[in-house]
């Protein structure tokens, strides 16, 4: 076993790097942090889009003005209500595997969305039936 150069760990003698913190064998160097999305060195912040401006640009724009439209059209309530969906679906780690370990926060974003949802389908009823038979309506 050798000691690793940047914690306190041991590497075993065939591996390349350190099982605990992933630096390579043999080497004083710390490991290269690395974007989460593509597996790529990090450099900027990608998640803001600083590396493709001319995409961030529009799409920003876009994205405020349909804000915006949603506050004059349907108000403060609707765009706050949207705000916190666009939130929580962004920083919720979101997956379609079930065995996994973030299979619960997946699980719990989808029930207080669902329920966001028919709250909000049933406010806007104002007390009258979603359904009805075709027949009643003739009638």
């Amino acid at each position: 076993m050798i000691p690793c150069s940047s914690c306190p760990g041991r590497i075993p003698e065939q591996a390349r790097f350190c099982p605990a913190c992933g630096t390579p064998a043999g080497s004083s160097a710390t490991p290269t942090r690395l974007d989460q999305s593509h597996g790529a060195p990090a450099r900027g912040d990608s998640a803001r889009g600083d590396e493709y401006p001319l995409v961030t640009l529009p799409l920003t724009f876009m994205t405020v003005g349909v804000f915006t439209l949603v506050l004059r059209r349907y108000g403060l309530l609707a765009g706050v209500v949207g705000a916190y969906w666009i939130s929580l679906l962004g920083s919720t780690p979101l997956t379609m595997d079930l065995a996994s370990w973030y299979a619960a926060p997946t699980l719990m974003a989808l029930v207080v969305l669902g329920g966001l949802a028919v709250f909000g389908f049933r406010v806007t009823l104002a007390g009258r039936p979603a359904f009805r038979l075709v027949a009643e309506e003739a009638a």
